[in-house]
């Protein structure tokens, strides 16, 4: 169901398969900026193979479900009047073959700050740019059963991610209560991590 929906809703996107243990995704932009000319860049990846010449994001997958994805670009969701990219983070993941309604999809977002104190500024508009993205998916409203995961990651630090007192952005987090709202009356878990297990069809385990 949840496939079929997704491709629906954006058809011209790129999707693929894989059904591994452990799946990592990878963002080579900052790392290949001023290293390589455009056409050599990679951006981001999504693979079986473990990378050795950079951090990722960890998702492991124990009964190897098979999931899609579709990797976002400046052109996956232009503007309707003048064609301009809007705001987006580097993925979707979801379960290729399932038909429960009571599915998931898992919306994901990686920063590579040089500095931790760089952290409150990347967090923030990293969930800015979760948010937006699901929104173009799930914006009116349908697949309400539907648990929508927005994870924001550090690969080059370990979580929970600090940022420092006299960082402007400091004040900036995600209280319990407003995590416990936008469960209850949308279906989003949002989450700082660098890892997440598939669980099944229906659920992602990103801790508490």
């Amino acid at each position: 169901m949840i496939s079929s929906a997704i491709h629906k809703l954006f058809p011209n996107h790129k999707y693929a398969s894989i059904a591994k243990q452990t799946i990592y995704i990878v963002d080579y932009t900052e790392k290949e900026k001023e290293l390589l000319p455009e056409k050599e860049k990679k951006g981001v990846e999504i693979c079986s193979t473990k990378p050795k010449n950079i951090k990722c994001f960890c998702l492991s997958n124990p009964d190897s479900l098979s999931v899609e994805y579709a990797i976002f670009d400046k052109n996956s969701f232009p503007t309707y009047s003048t064609g301009e990219a809007r705001s987006h983070c580097e993925c979707i993941i979801f379960p290729s073959r399932t038909t429960k309604e009571d599915s998931w999809v898992l919306f994901l977002e990686l920063k590579y700050p040089q500095s931790q104190e760089k952290n409150g500024r990347h967090l923030k508009k990293a969930v800015y740019q979760l948010y937006r993205t699901q929104y173009y998916y799930f914006s009116t409203g349908s697949y309400s059963r539907i648990t929508k995961y927005l994870i924001a990651s550090i690969p080059s630090q370990d979580a929970p991610f600090l940022i420092p007192k006299r960082n402007p952005f400091f004040h900036f987090h995600l209280t319990p209560e407003k995590l416990k709202k936008l469960k209850e009356k949308r279906n989003i878990i949002i989450r700082f991590q660098n890892s997440a297990i598939i669980e099944d069809e229906t659920k992602i385990n990103v801790g508490d």
